[in-house]
């Protein structure tokens, strides 16, 4: 006979949970405020999404015997929906715009996209490898998707309001903790594996990254170690770094000392 599990949606989330009910408090303490079971869910479970003015919460459930997104109704405490047919369910996104609901699954690659309403699928779009975290810019509504692995990876992108792909950023491994600037186009994520943050331009859809390693190349600069007051000089410009001008000391000499070489 088979073990049957029990798995307990912990609520941390106190803040949000009192701005839902319109008590929200600027310096109140995180605290457990409920907990909600889901019989017969097996397995982690992954990035979730939020439906705030429904007050529903969807969370990936991808064990290997579950493959389901399972829909909380955060008013009520309870399960109240449970969408099958996931292929290792990783990223949700909820579009109240247009009442949709946007499944990433790693093991097919596909972006589900289902009614908000009934969880009827409208379409599954091909995305790549290991489709996992998304990231949603409101002010295109374009859906940011992260592909690939350890040695290549990409962002796809979504346009959410005809569930159409539209484009991928290249990046070096697939990216994850997908952040928007506010103030400009850039989006910085994490890299899987590499110890390096991502800069990624979405209005030109390539990477930055190259462009500073350039002019780290082309330019001398003077970059920060350990300490503000420490600087080195840097880059192919420069015949004195300053390193170990002060004896006895593992620091450089003031940058004021720093010499260049002479223009070809």
């Amino acid at each position: 006979m088979k073990k049957q599990f029990v798995t307990v949606l912990v609520v941390y989330l106190f803040a949000f949970l009192l701005a839902l009910n319109g008590k929200a408090q600027g310096d109140a303490p995180l605290k457990l405020v409920q907990k909600i079971p889901m019989p017969g869910v097996q397995g982690r479970m992954d990035h979730l999404s939020v439906d705030i003015s429904g007050k529903r919460l969807f969370v990936p459930a991808n064990g290997d015997n579950q493959n389901t997104v399972e829909v909380i109704d955060l008013q009520a405490g309870k399960r109240i929906a449970s969408i099958p047919g996931q292929s290792k369910p990783q990223g949700t996104f909820y579009s109240p715009d247009f009442n949709t609901l946007f499944v990433t699954n790693g093991t097919d690659g596909t972006c589900k996209i289902f009614r908000g309403d009934n969880f009827k699928l409208i379409d599954s779009l091909l995305l790549g490898s290991d489709a996992n975290q998304v990231g949603y810019d409101p002010d295109t509504k374009y859906l940011y998707a992260g592909l690939g692995d350890r040695n290549s990876g990409a962002l796809a992108i979504v346009d959410t309001s005809n569930n159409r792909r539209i484009g991928d950023i290249k990046t070096d491994a697939r990216p994850g903790g997908i952040t928007f600037e506010k103030s400009g186009p850039r989006i910085f994520v994490n890299l899987n594996g590499a110890t390096k943050l991502g800069v990624l331009d979405r209005k030109k859809r390539e990477g930055m990254l190259h462009q500073i390693q350039q002019i780290m190349q082309d330019r001398a600069m003077y970059v920060p170690i350990y300490e503000l007051a420490f600087l080195w000089g840097i880059g192919p410009r420069v015949e004195e770094a300053c390193v170990d001008h002060i004896k006895g000391f593992s620091y450089s000499a003031p940058y004021e000392d720093l010499k260049l070489k002479a223009p070809r």
